[in-house]
C-alpha cells in the first residue's frame, strides 16, 4: 500500500490545498507510465501575483516517506514544480501615477517606476513606497529589496528590508516581461529631526546578503533627493 500526497503551498509555505489518495498498484506494470489527475479548488480571495509550489510525496503503510530518486539514483526534492497565480491585470506604472525611472540591475532586473506617499510626513508616521519591477530573464536567486531613508551625511534613519510582496512573490518566481508592483511601508522614528532626506533602494541576495550590483556598478538607486519631514 502506498499513499500519494499532492499539495499546494505558497512560497511562505502557507497551505493552499492538499489531496491524499491510495492508488491501486495491483495493475501497474514495470516500466509503465501512470498518469494521475488531482483537482484543487483555489480560494476566490487569493490575490495575485502569488508564488505557488507543487509538492508530491509518497508514504508507505506505516506513514514513513518513500525515498524518491531519478533512474540514476539521485535524490529528488518533494517540490516538483513552481507556478504563478497571476493577477486579473498586471500593473502598469504609467496608469498608476508612478514616477518613471530607468534603472537596471545585473541579472535582468529593472526598476521602471516608483511612487511615494505622502511626499511630506511627520515623525512617527508610516510612508509607503511602491516599486514597479520587471525582469527580462528567469531569476535563479531570491533577492531582498531594501528601502533606506538617509540624511545628508548618509546615515540611515529608517529602513524596510523584505522579500517582494512580503514574501508572497519572491524574485525566483518572477515571469519575464511582467511588471511586479511591490509595496514597502517605511515607519519614521518618533524622534526624527525635521529636514530633507533621501530615499534609496537596492537588492541583496537573501542568504549571503551580498548586494546585487546595478549595470552602472553602483548597488543602490536614489529615488528621492528631497523627502521632507515636517515638525
Amino acid at each position: 500500500p502506498i499513499r500519494l500526497t499532492v499539495q499546494l503551498a505558497d512560497s511562505r509555505l502557507l497551505p493552499l490545498g492538499r489531496v491524499d489518495v491510495e492508488p491501486d498498484l495491483t495493475h501497474w506494470l514495470p516500466g509503465e507510465v501512470i498518469t494521475t489527475q488531482h483537482l484543487f479548488n483555489m480560494s476566490a480571495n487569493l490575490t495575485g501575483p502569488l508564488a505557488v509550489q507543487l509538492e508530491v510525496k509518497l508514504t508507505d503503510e506505516t506513514g514513513m516517506p518513500v525515498p524518491v530518486s531519478t533512474m540514476a539514483g539521485k535524490s529528488l526534492d518533494a517540490v516538483v514544480g513552481r507556478f504563478t497565480i497571476a493577477p486579473p491585470v498586471w500593473p502598469d506604472p504609467d496608469e498608476s501615477g508612478a514616477q518613471n525611472v530607468e534603472a537596471d540591475w545585473q541579472g535582468g532586473i529593472k526598476l521602471g517606476g516608483y511612487r511615494v506617499s505622502p511626499m511630506q510626513a511627520r515623525p512617527g508616521v508610516s510612508i509607503q513606497v511602491d516599486l514597479f519591477w520587471q525582469t527580462s530573464q528567469p531569476i535563479t536567486q531570491n533577492y531582498v529589496v531594501f528601502i533606506h531613508l538617509v540624511d545628508e551625511t548618509g546615515q540611515i534613519k529608517a529602513q524596510n528590508d523584505s522579500l517582494p510582496l512580503v514574501g508572497a512573490y519572491p524574485t525566483m518566481w518572477w515571469l519575464p516581461g511582467k511588471i511586479v508592483e511591490d509595496t514597502h511601508p517605511l515607519i519614521l522614528p518618533t524622534d526624527l529631526p525635521p529636514g530633507t532626506y533621501r530615499l534609496v533602494v537596492g537588492l541583496y541576495e537573501a542568504e549571503s546578503m551580498a548586494r546585487l550590483p546595478r549595470q552602472t556598478g553602483q548597488d543602490t538607486l536614489l529615488l528621492e533627493k528631497h523627502y521632507l519631514v515636517a515638525k
